[in-house]
């Protein structure tokens, strides 16, 4: 499809169908990126406004550290909004940064990387990033870079 409808969540089974169509198998230290088209979705139809944005669902967060993810990231700032949590704003952020030590990359542009791994028919790359070191923060601008 070309892009998830705001609101519109990645879950577990969406994982597991994306592992079963492009033939991959998330393992320990792998990054996981999910494309929502958000970027697409922003150029073709609009600016997008509010805060209902389409991306991960809590729900995946027992499934990636099942599977010792390293990484995730996402074209949005990671979760789904409106989340389905009321008593926490953004819990993708919360549990995997607080309780997980999961590195998030937020607000990727997905679109070429995407693109090319359809063409090349192949879902798995080496991904480099390599963010700024900064003292007493918890955020760095990086430029990462996929490999096929």
């Amino acid at each position: 499809m070309p892009w998830l409808e705001p609101g519109q969540g990645v879950f577990p089974d969406d994982l597991e169908e994306a592992e079963r169509r492009q033939g991959v198998r998330v393992r320990s230290g792998d990054a996981v990126l999910p494309r929502t088209g958000y970027g697409r979705a922003r150029h073709e139809a609009g600016e997008a406004g509010g805060f209902t944005q389409a991306g991960w669902h809590a729900s995946c967060l027992p499934w990636l550290h099942e599977r010792e993810v390293a990484l995730i990231g996402a074209d949005t700032p990671q979760d789904v909004q409106p989340s389905g949590y009321d008593d926490v704003l953004m819990p993708v952020h919360a549990v995997s940064l607080v309780a997980m030590g999961l590195w998030l990359l937020d607000n990727c542009d997905l679109e070429v990387c995407a693109t090319t791994a359809a063409e090349l028919g192949q879902w798995d790359f080496h991904l480099a990033v390599a963010p700024v070191r900064f003292a007493g923060t918890s955020g760095s601008p990086i430029n990462p870079i996929a490999t096929f």
